[in-house]
């Protein structure tokens, strides 16, 4: 009950009909209140707040920072190491790496440094990578002992190498025509050497130039040469010069050969015959193409 009464009077202040406080118009000293109305008072609920929603605030567009400028590395010059050893390529390249390749150079000898990248002069960081080719020396190549191989054979192999070859032909008594008889040099050569090559002719030999020589020594000339003298002829001037118009008897030595069934400096087989003629200027009576011996014959029947 009192709860109610109290809520009635909260409505009545709230509502504000009943002029309890306020005084009326005409004489109210003797008026009787009226009675209140009776008014089933029951609470009043609250009002359910509405919920609004709150707007997200839009984000700020922030500036990006700019990023500071990094300091400029600092740049070194390449010395030049070419011409140099690598030990003194290594105490001027400071802080440079230095990465070695070898090659071979015809130029610069064993040891020194041939080319390098980048090249001197050129900026670069100063812990950059520079390339030093440092010489081996000449590139050298084995040469194989040929001595018994066929000709071509030994052609062939040498062509493979990178060298010049020179074929020389030489007589042997014991090694068959057309075989290697020796290579030189032999063993280690440097590129574009020259080497070479020695093939056997044969048992062959060389006919000697005997020619103006004395008829005894040129017989024993040719003897030892390995060849056989057939015959020596005496041939006077007018033989001779029947046969070579421009041959001066006047002057050439009586005795000498004149003439010889070979080609003076042709290699024939060992052992060929050979036959020679002199000149004799006294034997103006016969025909001037006849030997020692047969004059010797005819002046002994003469004389019988």
């Amino acid at each position: 009950i009192l709860a109610g009464l109290i809520g009635l009077v909260v409505l009545a202040f709230q509502m504000g009909d009943f002029g309890l406080f306020e005084p009326s118009s005409g004489d109210t000293s003797n008026a009787t209140p009226s009675p209140s109305p009776t008014v089933d008072v029951s609470p009043t609920p609250s009002p359910t707040p509405e919920v609004t929603s709150t707007p997200e605030p839009t984000p700020e567009e922030t500036a990006t920072p700019e990023p500071s400028p990094t300091p400029e590395e600092e740049l070194v010059v390449v010395p030049e190491f070419i011409g140099a050893t690598l030990e003194q390529a290594e105490r001027a390249a400071g802080d440079l790496q230095l990465q070695v390749e070898e090659v071979f150079s015809d130029e610069f000898d064993q040891g020194i440094i041939v080319s390098q990248d980048p090249a001197p002069g050129e900026d670069v960081s100063p812990d950059a990578t520079v390339i030093v080719r440092v010489s081996q020396g000449r590139e050298t190549f084995n040469i194989p002992n040929l001595q018994g191989s066929s000709r071509s054979a030994a052609l062939n192999e040498l062509n493979n190498i990178p060298v010049g070859v020179e074929e020389i032909q030489e007589p042997s008594q014991s090694v068959p025509e057309g075989q290697v008889l020796r290579v030189e040099p032999t063993g280690r050569v440097n590129r574009g050497s020259t080497v070479t090559l020695y093939v056997s002719m044969g048992d062959v030999v060389q006919v000697p130039n005997v020619f103006e020589t004395p008829v005894e020594s040129a017989i024993d000339t040719l003897q030892s040469a390995g060849l056989q003298v057939g015959s020596a002829s005496a041939q006077d001037c007018d033989y001779i010069q029947a046969q070579n118009p421009n041959f001066n008897c006047s002057q050439f030595p009586d005795g000498h050969i004149v003439s010889g069934t070979l080609q003076w400096g042709a290699w024939v087989n060992r052992g060929q015959v050979i036959d020679i003629a002199y000149f004799d200027e006294g034997d103006e009576g016969d025909d001037g193409n006849q030997d020692d011996d047969d004059n010797d014959d005819d002046d002994n029947g003469d004389d019988d």
